[in-house]
């Protein structure tokens, strides 16, 4: 089987054998995540890959045999093969790789199982189970798949490489080298009587209402809680087990966004993103996703299901602080044939929403001491949609770290900047030893003493994730980075325009091979990105090209002025990287577009 907690969707898989040589590729793993049987000839040990759309990320798996057999591919046996050789993903498929022997596989599946002890006992799994080639039923939320979905695995590379392991249905996290553990990880024991697989029971009752209209309206009702919300983009809120159940189905039928209706489409197993068991239903996120036949995803959030007797039904919304974080990487290069040196930025995101009352938000970090340390201050301003970070000077600048320090320069400032060299790779170090979770603050006056606790909390303030972990300041010229084509460099250095004239672009670009799903291409003019697109287009999982329709503003675009291509993309670890290809022929040969 091919899964990460949910089948890879579109995989195709590849087998390397000990000496490097490529036994098969390209195969086409089933919707189910099976696959096989594949004749091994040549030495062992056998090399297995995977790559395909987790939701709508990218995401390669491994796999591993020395004699054939059932084998998995999962993020755990990626897990295996880079402690037992001390080798990173993109390099364990290439020539031969030294520690994949017996005993070296055997000493880290010990120290795999180790860390993840408590999982293990939660999934029925035994202390000592083979996490190559123990039976895997993907979505069935049950033995190794319900260990796959209560634990979120990060692979990078630190001195080493490393496996960072925090768990979705629990607490605490784990860091591991080759032969080296620190931290633990605790799961409730209330999730072994918590049955999972009814979250796929609902996906499948979504998937039976998207079939028409009267499908929609005849089925969806009984899918919803009492409580349900429902905010259609452009639209106000909907409250009430009916009225969202009606206000989904005019959603899918295209009715909020005057898009295309959403019939036929499907909704795969959910990935599981958290539970809440604390209560008397258990309440779980999950990353709401429809795909289409043709493969496209249409991601529509992370909502709420609840277990209510003996069905999840859809709670939506949170009722209280909606907050989201993330986790991003920037490269700015210039591609108009002057000379500069690429500019790399690291950042991460909190998405607070404004309401009324809440004055201010402190965000702090445990350090590899355990000790809270404060990241950034976020308050209030008029207008503004996400609560904004207080800044020590001009509106990129390093975020206030004192109380009573900086100030909110502009309306909806969510990114934390992660500083170059060792300041910022401090901050990376403290998600990979001491764990991905930040604690938030709330007050309810500006000097941020008085607690604020938000409706439907006990106390001031909460703990989230976040999805990412940010890469080493050294390690960002590394990334999996895509690259424009040298045509598509003439197209956009030569892109001129008249006032508010259609723009239409055919675009292309090398990708390095599966390792970034990339979702969007757009087109900015002098004043960049942040300001406002001229256009834009969604892209699926390894596009290597695109059709681009933009308007110009109502300056036009001149040749030798700024443009920008943007491309945006999530790592398979949920890293979100933005790549912008820019032109300014009037700015200085050696310096960067600004």
């Amino acid at each position: 089987m091919v899964a990460a907690g949910i089948p890879l969707f579109g995989a195709k898989l590849r087998v390397v054998d000990g000496s490097g040589a490529t036994i098969a590729s390209g195969l086409s793993v089933a919707a189910d995540g099976s696959y096989g049987p594949i004749p091994l000839i040549g030495k062992s040990p056998f090399r297995l890959e995977a790559c395909g759309m987790v939701g709508e990320r990218f995401r390669c798996v491994h796999g591993l045999t020395q004699t054939g057999g059932a084998t998995q591919l999962t993020p755990l046996g990626t897990a295996v093969m880079v402690l037992a050789s001390s080798q990173l993903p993109e390099d364990l498929l290439t020539g031969t790789v030294g520690g994949l022997d017996s005993i070296n596989i055997a000493k880290a599946q010990t120290q795999l199982r180790n860390a993840i002890a408590p999982a293990l006992l939660d999934a029925g799994m035994s202390s000592n189970a083979d996490l190559l080639s123990d039976a895997l039923i993907p979505a069935s939320r049950q033995g190794y798949d319900r260990l796959l979905d209560g634990l979120a695995i990060t692979i990078a590379k630190d001195v080493k490489p490393y496996v960072q392991i925090s768990p979705r249905l629990g607490s605490g996290n784990v860091y591991l080298e080759p032969g080296t553990t620190q931290g633990q990880i605790a799961v409730p024991a209330q999730l072994a009587s918590t049955d999972l697989s009814g979250i796929d029971t609902f996906a499948r009752a979504m998937t039976a209402a998207l079939k028409s209209s009267g499908d929609c309206s005849g089925g969806i009702a009984d899918l919803m809680a009492s409580d349900a919300r429902f905010t259609p983009e452009g639209s106000v809120a909907l409250v009430g087990g009916p009225q969202v159940a009606s206000g989904m189905c005019a959603f899918f039928n295209g009715f909020f966004s005057n898009g295309p209706a959403l019939w036929g489409y499907t909704m795969p197993s959910p990935d599981l993103l958290s539970c809440d068991l604390g209560g008397s239903m258990p309440l779980c996120r999950i990353k709401l996703l429809l795909r289409a036949e043709s493969g496209q995803a249409k991601n529509l959030g992370e909502v709420l299901l609840r277990k209510e007797g003996d069905s999840w039904r859809f709670v939506g919304e949170p009722t209280t602080l909606n907050v989201r974080t993330d986790t991003a990487v920037l490269l700015q290069r210039r591609v108009d044939g002057a000379t500069v040196v690429d500019s790399y930025s690291r950042s991460l995101g909190l998405f607070i929403p404004v309401q009324i009352g809440l004055n201010c938000v402190r965000v702090t970090q445990l350090d590899q001491s355990g000790l809270n340390q404060t990241l950034a201050f976020f308050k209030p301003l008029p207008a503004a949609t996400w609560m904004s970070l207080l800044r020590m000077d001009a509106d990129d600048g390093p975020a206030a770290v004192v109380l009573g320090q900086g100030t909110a320069r502009v309306n909806d400032d969510v990114w934390i900047p992660l500083a170059t060299g060792s300041s910022g790779d401090d901050i990376a170090r403290n998600v990979m030893r001491a764990g991905p979770t930040l604690t938030l603050l709330f007050y309810s006056n500006a000097g941020c003493t008085t607690p604020y606790i938000p409706s439907g909390f006990t106390l001031p303030g909460m703990r989230i994730n976040l999805p990412a972990t940010p890469p080493l300041d050294v390690q960002l010229p590394t990334l999996p980075w895509p690259s424009l084509s040298t045509a598509s460099r003439i197209v956009l250095s030569a892109l001129t325009s008249a006032a508010n004239a259609p723009i239409k672009l055919n675009l292309t670009w090398t990708q390095a091979a599966a390792s970034l799903g990339l979702e969007s291409l757009s087109l900015c003019g002098p004043a960049g990105c942040a300001a406002a697109k001229l256009g834009s287009v969604a892209l699926s999982g390894a596009a290597t090209s695109a059709s681009l329709a933009a308007t110009a503003g109502s300056s036009g675009l001149v040749a030798n002025q700024m443009k920008t291509l943007r491309l945006s993309g999530r790592s398979g670890d949920g890293l979100l990287m933005t790549v912008d290809f820019q032109s300014c022929t009037q700015q200085t040969a050696g310096q960067s577009c600004h």
